[in-house]
């Protein structure tokens, strides 16, 4: 069911079994929240969308290289995410797709397998099913405003034996590493990989901390599943995202400070950058009468089966949508996840974590994070995560 832009009438479609209901429900209706799923609903929306695509209209920009003035007509771009990923060229004034090499099967496997690329999700388990007063706070937009402050490598790495690590001096890339802890709060503010790989900015942030949380290292030797314990990157072969997103986020957040706050579209533009850059090109193969699936594995990775019985698979000739900026992945969430270790650690709350997710916190006291120490970088407090909360798990 759509409405269509300045008509009334609700048009109604049937879609084929590539398209089920719940496949659609989940890409259209979900995509910006409090809207019901019923006529009434849809005009909400259009009538809201309308008014965002006008605020966001209201800001305008200069042309670095022609000096024309324009503005940012949302209803031009096709989704969300060609939006995101054209004005990100457009501001950089670069051409994205010669600036990275295209991840390859071998490291594209690294990463989706081997790495925790989530957000940091953490809960202290003694506080399990118990009823607490919790002060919450939030640091806005975490994610982008990490995008300029990474660098990405412009290569693929390549597997290698070693013999030892020096921490302090760590090559740029993973490594296959067993870290054992005394402390227990380190796992209020720590992920583990379930395959023991972690990145090299990881292991050096946590070499820094290793006395407050009892940290030992182990580098694990090749053995019959993993046949290296090193994926190292070329030197020097590294770009800064700064060149890339440095400009496009200014302007995001000069559109976001003009426009209402309940402008869902403007936020999705800006917390949606990295998902839309780490896009993989899916194909769906459908097993044939006999349930016999011709998939060759060499060709491609099977991410997953759908609903109506179909296989969601990855071309590993032709991985990511964006080539190399699938790299985002692993280096923009463990960018994040070192953020909320280092400042836990440095505005000594780790006795007072009940809960982070991403980049918040849940403390078990009231915090002023207003310090010098700071320098002016903290959270907000968070209202829905303050209160007397009764906690189950994460």
């Amino acid at each position: 069911t759509y409405l269509c832009n300045g008509d009334n009438e609700i048009y109604e479609e049937s879609k084929n079994t590539v398209y089920s209901y719940e496949d659609y429900h989940k890409v259209n209706l979900n995509l910006f929240s409090g809207y019901e799923c019923d006529h009434d609903g849809l005009r909400k929306l259009q009538k809201d969308f309308n008014r965002w695509c006008k605020e966001i209209m209201s800001v305008t920009f200069k042309h670095p290289k022609s000096g024309k003035i324009f503005r940012l007509n949302m209803k031009n771009y096709m989704n969300i995410n060609d939006a995101i990923y054209k004005m990100v060229k457009n501001f950089s004034g670069l051409n994205l797709k010669e600036l990275l090499e295209p991840v390859n099967k071998q490291e594209f496997l690294i990463i989706e397998e081997m790495l925790y690329n989530a957000g940091l999700m953490t809960f202290d388990t003694n506080c399990k099913n118990e009823t607490l007063d919790v002060w919450g706070y939030d640091f806005s937009s975490e994610y982008p405003n990490s995008l300029p402050n990474i660098i990405l490598p412009k290569k693929p790495g390549k597997k290698y034996v070693i013999d030892n690590i020096n921490f302090e001096r760590i090559p740029f890339g993973f490594y296959r590493v067993k870290i054992r802890h005394t402390n227990p709060n380190f796992l209020k503010v720590f992920n583990f990989s379930k395959k023991h790989h972690y990145t090299s900015q990881q292991l050096r942030e946590l070499y820094k901390v290793r006395q407050i949380f009892g940290l030992e290292f182990e580098l694990l030797e090749p053995d019959d599943e993993f046949k290296y314990n090193a994926y190292i990157y070329p030197e020097k072969e590294f770009v800064e995202m700064k060149i890339v997103f440095k400009t496009w986020l200014e302007n995001m957040m000069k559109i976001k400070s003009v426009c209402s706050k309940d402008n869902q579209l403007i936020k999705r533009l800006i917390s949606s950058a990295w998902g839309c850059f780490t896009q993989c090109n899916k194909v769906k193969i459908t097993p044939d009468d006999d349930g016999v699936l011709d998939i060759d594995t060499n060709e491609y990775y099977i991410k997953k089966i759908n609903n109506n019985g179909e296989y969601e698979c990855i071309p590993y000739d032709n991985i990511c949508k964006h080539g190399g900026f699938y790299r985002l992945k692993p280096f923009l969430t463990v960018s994040v996840r070192n953020f909320m270790l280092r400042y836990a650690v440095r505005n000594h709350i780790l006795d007072d974590i009940v809960r982070i997710h991403t980049d918040s916190y849940m403390l078990k006291k009231e915090v002023n994070f207003c310090t010098e120490l700071n320098k002016g970088i903290v959270p907000k407090p968070e209202s829905k995560s303050t209160g007397r909360i009764k906690f189950y798990n994460v």
